[in-house]
């Protein structure tokens, strides 16, 4: 598959084994991190379904945002965009005759997974959404301060940030290499689709069954849930399941690893029941 101008890299795991007799499960990472973030549950989930991994642009094995030739203030840039991450993501599934899949989405990854079923409903049969904000909306001096931040101290942020995002330091250590090896441009240009992100209408289109797994980031006691979900629109989802821990930071995959293969594991079995 060519890779040129593309904003994402899909590739299967475990390229021998593709009569594995369950789901396609397509893992889309978050900003800073690349498919590595997902090695407990294609450990846990490969023997039995087709896994297929996502990386975003700059990220682990996927090509960097080009660079526009003219660097000028005025001049328009080359950026990272949630639409067309998800269209080029629903392109190579379409290639590869995957049809149905279950989108599992951390964070950004999340974000794309709502868009690509929203905009492509027959390449979606589910959704996992893990620590997944989908509307954020900065205002305009926010954003301006964080590109400001991110750009003229870019490894100190990166550090401060990620840091703050993990209950444990051993995780912390782990996302902050992962977030250094992203290519810097391609990393600020998805922190701005980030902040800008709004996929409300999307949302109200997604009518699959869902599973949200949330951790203390998104709401820091089990009180506070209710108002994340309704701010986010999640609590219009007609098919939803809810899991939520205080006890766990951003990564859950990473710091809670079995317990979200469990919640994931009774979500699948449900759908293999229903079909």
């Amino acid at each position: 598959m060519s890779t040129d101008g593309k904003q994402i890299l899909l590739r299967k795991h475990a390229e021998d084994e593709t009569n594995a007799p369950g789901l396609d499960l397509v893992f889309i990472h978050g900003l800073g991190a690349s498919a590595n973030v997902w090695q407990n549950q294609v450990k846990h989930f490969g023997d039995d379904h087709r896994i297929w991994l996502v990386e975003l642009s700059g990220h682990g094995q996927a090509p960097p945002l080009r660079r526009s030739l003219i660097q000028l203030p005025f001049f328009p840039q080359n950026e990272c965009s949630v639409a067309q991450m998800a269209a080029e993501t629903a392109e190579d599934l379409e290639k590869n005759n995957v049809n149905g899949a279950v989108l599992i989405g951390h964070s950004l990854g999340g974000a794309i997974a709502v868009k690509l079923a929203a905009d492509y409903p027959d390449k979606a049969r589910a959704l996992v959404l893990i620590d997944t904000p989908v509307v954020q909306k900065a205002k305009w001096i926010q954003k301006r301060l964080a590109m400001n931040v991110f750009r003229r101290q870019y490894k100190r942020t990166v550090q401060q940030v990620y840091s703050l995002m993990c209950e444990r330091a051993d995780t912390a250590q782990q996302v902050i290499a992962d977030a250094l090896k992203a290519d810097k441009n391609s990393f600020v240009s998805l922190v701005k689709q980030v902040m800008d992100m709004d996929l409300a209408e999307e949302l109200k289109k997604i009518t699959i069954p869902t599973l949200l797994v949330l951790g203390s980031r998104m709401a820091k006691d089990e009180d506070r849930l209710p108002v994340f979900l309704s701010a986010q629109g999640y609590d219009g989802l007609p098919d939803k399941t809810v899991e939520y821990r205080s006890d766990v930071g951003h990564f859950i995959m990473l710091e809670k690893p079995e317990w979200l293969n469990k919640l994931m594991d009774d979500f699948l079995d449900k759908l293999t029941v229903s079909a």
